[in-house]
């Protein structure tokens, strides 16, 4: 199955370190269950819309669709699941650089970009959301320049790659 869809893969992986990671956070926190039930809902949602995703993609008719919604459905439940949090250090945003690097294996560049601007708005939201985010003053620029040259080298990285590719062809 994994080395039929990669993608779908790397989704469940990662869904599944992050479930990992609220788990121990709500282990080792003051969470309630509530708030521990709605971040895993959250999850369960955007590893079935995943899979759905996944099974568009097979389609020619869907495919470009699919990378779209995939993308904008990966950067949304991740700010959903940040926006719950009560962790007031964001430990989930380490995955907004790791959905811009891996948007680069598919070889699209237009798709690095898209998930590159879909993490900044993302961010953007969750800094109205949620204000702890922005305290200390100076960590919030420095995010959103991480994000972007981020997704400025994996973009340069695959226009490199599809050159090359054309250049031995």
């Amino acid at each position: 199955w994994t080395r039929r869809d990669t993608g779908l893969d790397f989704h469940m992986e990662t869904q599944h370190i992050a479930a990992i990671i609220i788990q121990v956070q709500y282990a080792f926190s003051t969470t309630t269950l509530v708030e521990h039930g709605r971040q895993m809902t959250v999850l369960g949602i955007w590893a079935v819309l995943s899979v759905l995703w996944a099974w568009l993609q097979k389609s020619d008719r869907w495919a470009v669709a699919a990378r779209i919604g995939t993308i904008l459905t990966d950067t949304s439940l991740l700010t959903t699941a940040l926006a719950l949090s009560t962790d007031h250090q964001g430990t989930l945003l380490v995955f907004y650089p790791l959905l811009i690097v891996v948007s680069g294996f598919s070889l699209r560049e237009y798709q690095v970009w898209l998930t590159t601007a879909a993490s900044l708005f993302g961010y953007t939201v969750l800094l109205i959301v949620r204000d702890t985010l922005r305290i200390p003053w100076h960590f919030p620029p420095l995010v959103m320049i991480t994000f972007a040259a981020t997704g400025i080298s994996i973009a340069w990285q695959v226009n490199r790659i599809r050159r090359f590719g054309r250049t031995l062809q």
